[in-house]
């Protein structure tokens, strides 16, 4: 059962950590955000008096019993006891310094913020952190606690969110990893799809749905355009049995990408469970990605397609946080489907495949352009070096 989060009231909370009474008798309402400066002057849309209501509201759009909601709330609740504890003023009068000071706090924290074991929340010896915490965790904490201040501000609860400036500034000065999900977060991702019920039909449907659609992109590095204005009457076999996905891409441009047995079987599969014959006929005229109510003439709009994506990893994102896998969050929160395509050309050209095939693949005019996927060139040209170029041949030294 998840633990309620606290609220602060000196009255109410346990020794040692949420001694409260310490902070120089100020009223409770000077702490719990009754009267913070950043209180929205119109009426809010939640039901919430003070900070800790506040949060718990918003805590209310995620199930309890998930793990991103003890990832969310663990986030909520720390911030809120470093305002009250550490900067003596309520969550809702915090500004931009407040934050700025609070994540340089939990790269460096007190010792009597840190717990070295496993303790509840009850327990004298709990403590908000189990270490100092390493800039990606710091990252993701930011990114948390900065969706959670817009929906306060959307609920009009709070006049604003002082946290967004803090993201500004940071973001001109931190060098954006390339755009692709590594192999190890890829695969993450595969397995934790795997792992989604199908105990109904409908939960069959919707994961085999997501299944096809990820494999469509990351086999054929197709577009987002191209899945949108895709038919199942665009896959045709050729003479010799091969299949293919004819398509038109940028400034009318014809292409033709193979598809691979792996991906036909997923494409079956995906048609037999929704009604339809196992192979599509030409000329179909039914879209290649569909609605989760079934097969349809109707092709979705780039922008739905795009949010089915995002949507997606951003739940992959949590079940990695819950991990402590904070590197692999990030990646999958910051994804799109535009990644898709970078992580599909990337792991072929680390799979060594040919650059002119994988020129072939991404439709590139150049091979220029192509070559910017080859991310571990640099790294193989050093290990050849090393492994064939000797000043004494006879014994490598």
């Amino acid at each position: 059962m998840t633990k309620p989060m606290p609220d602060i009231d000196k009255s109410a909370t346990p020794e040692p950590f949420f001694a409260l009474s310490k902070l120089e008798n100020a009223p409770a309402s000077t702490l719990d955000g009754t009267s913070g400066i950043n209180r929205a002057t119109l009426t809010p849309w939640i039901t919430a008096s003070n900070d800790s209501e506040a949060i718990k509201a918003w805590l209310r759009n995620f199930d309890a019993e998930s793990h991103t909601y003890r990832a969310y709330e663990k986030e909520a609740l720390r911030l809120l006891l470093w305002a009250v504890l550490e900067q003596k003023k309520p969550l809702s009068s915090l500004v931009t310094d407040d934050f700025e000071d609070y994540f340089k706090f939990l790269a460096n924290p007190p010792t009597h913020w840190v717990s070295t074991a496993r303790v509840e929340r009850e327990s004298p010896e709990w403590a908000p952190l189990r270490a100092p915490l390493k800039p990606s965790s710091i990252k993701q904490a930011k990114v948390i606690l900065n969706a959670m201040m817009i929906w306060l501000v959307n609920a009009r609860y709070l006049a604003g969110n002082p946290l967004a400036i803090v993201r500004q500034k940071r973001s001109s000065q931190i060098k954006r990893p390339s755009r692709y999900l590594p192999m190890t977060t890829w695969e993450f991702f595969w397995d934790w799809l795997e792992t989604w019920p199908e105990m109904t039909d409908r939960q069959q449907r919707d994961k085999l749905r997501i299944q096809m659609l990820f494999s469509l992109l990351y086999v054929t590095a197709a577009r987002l355009s191209d899945v949108a204005q895709a038919t199942m009457g665009d896959l045709r076999q050729d003479d010799d049995g091969y299949w293919w996905w004819h398509v038109v891409g940028k400034g009318d441009k014809e292409g033709e990408i193979p598809i691979t047995p792996e991906l036909l079987g997923w494409i079956k599969r995906y048609r037999i469970l929704n009604g339809l014959s196992p192979l599509p006929s030409p000329g179909e005229k039914i879209a290649l990605f569909f609605r989760s109510n079934g097969p349809s003439e109707e092709r979705l709009s780039d922008s739905v397609i795009y949010r089915t994506v995002t949507k997606t990893m951003r739940k992959a994102a949590a079940e990695a946080d819950i991990r402590e896998q904070f590197d692999i969050s990030a990646r999958l929160r910051d994804a799109s489907t535009h990644w898709m395509r970078h992580t599909a050309l990337t792991h072929q050209a680390q799979a060594g495949m040919n650059i002119v095939t994988i020129k072939a693949n991404a439709r590139h005019n150049s091979i220029a352009t192509t070559s910017k996927y080859l991310h571990d060139e640099e790294k193989l040209r050093h290990k050849e070096n090393r492994d064939q170029v000797h000043i004494r041949k006879s014994h490598g030294d």
